[in-house]
């Protein structure tokens, strides 16, 4: 079954919930292994919502105080899910850069239905989000409950006024394999755990490069992604599902930084009693930790990238 693949309401969730626990029973529940350890060595200051850089998805950073305040922006409660710290800190990153303010411009990829071209609005940024075309992909993404193809979709109401919504948003579809020329001028892009779905590794970063087009000289780039815990060499590279290495990272992170943008990596891992725990099944209350495709372990990774002037 692909890790896509989508279980129905009641009984059909159930049963795929007690298929997925069959495969993944086999797995370790805790991390274990030298690799995790030589991430920490190699990263020894841990990563903080205070002074965001590319890091990623760590315990400590729940409990600092950035984490519930935007937690309260988006009007939902703290959670110990990296698809949630994903949010936090792409806010957090944004807002660190000073780039949250009226006449603000920000362009969403892969937008879904997420909450946070509502709260840039409610703070007078101008915002065009943009996800695949409804007639592109295989099916797994567009189409789906998380895809969106009109403004509507994103609007919400506990967060920003309808007529300033309306009046400071667009929809535009655009596949992240193919950004459209004219996307320029842009003070900050964004996008939430979907450049792993683009096809390759090489894929997903050739569209960061891209990104980084759009945006005016100075402008912030913020994404996040997966991110391999257990190896430096094995992962998927290829597929509906990649994982990207802490190799590919820093050199990702040089090829950025020779060219003049300003990226810094770390990418310690936490070492607290939460952050080694795996939510195999991704039934837990805590889910830091996962298996990608039932075979590679792994965390949510937070990539900033300030575009050289």
């Amino acid at each position: 079954m692909s890790p896509l693949e989508r279980g129905g309401a009641g009984p059909r969730r159930e049963q795929r919930s007690h298929r997925v626990a069959g495969r993944v029973a086999h797995l370790p529940s805790k991390v274990e292994g030298g690799f995790y350890e030589e991430l920490r060595s190699r990263w020894p200051a841990v990563p903080t919502l205070a002074s965001p850089l590319s890091q990623l998805c760590t315990s400590s950073q729940f409990a600092e105080s950035h984490y519930a305040r935007i937690c309260g922006l988006l009007r939902v409660e703290p959670r110990l899910k990296r698809k949630q710290w994903e949010f936090v800190y792409i806010v957090r990153c944004i807002e660190n850069a000073g780039l949250i303010a009226p006449g603000s411009r920000g362009l969403a990829f892969g937008v879904g239905r997420k909450k946070l071209p509502a709260l840039f609005v409610s703070k007078g940024c101008d915002i065009v989000a943009t996800d695949l075309p409804s007639d592109e992909g295989d099916g797994h993404w567009a189409g789906g409950p998380q895809h969106t193809d009109s403004l509507e979709s994103l609007f919400h109401s506990d967060i920003v006024d309808r007529t300033a919504f309306y009046a400071h948003a667009s929809f535009r579809p655009v596949n992240m394999n193919a950004v459209p020329g004219d996307l320029l001028d842009f003070d900050f892009c964004w996008s939430s755990c979907a450049l792993e779905h683009l096809g390759s590794l090489e894929h997903g970063l050739a569209f960061i490069r891209n990104s980084l087009k759009c945006l005016k000289p100075g402008g912030l780039a913020v994404h996040t992604t997966e991110f391999n815990l257990d190896s430096d060499s094995k992962t998927l590279v290829d597929g509906p599902s990649v994982v990207y290495r802490q190799r590919d990272l820093v050199e990702f992170a040089e090829e950025m930084q020779s060219q003049g943008h300003a990226m810094t990596l770390n990418l310690n891992p936490g070492g607290e009693p939460t952050d080694y725990l795996i939510d195999r099944d991704r039934n837990s209350d805590i889910h830091l930790r996962l298996y990608v495709r039932h075979q590679v372990l792994a965390t949510s990774v937070g990539l900033c990238i300030r575009k050289a002037n």
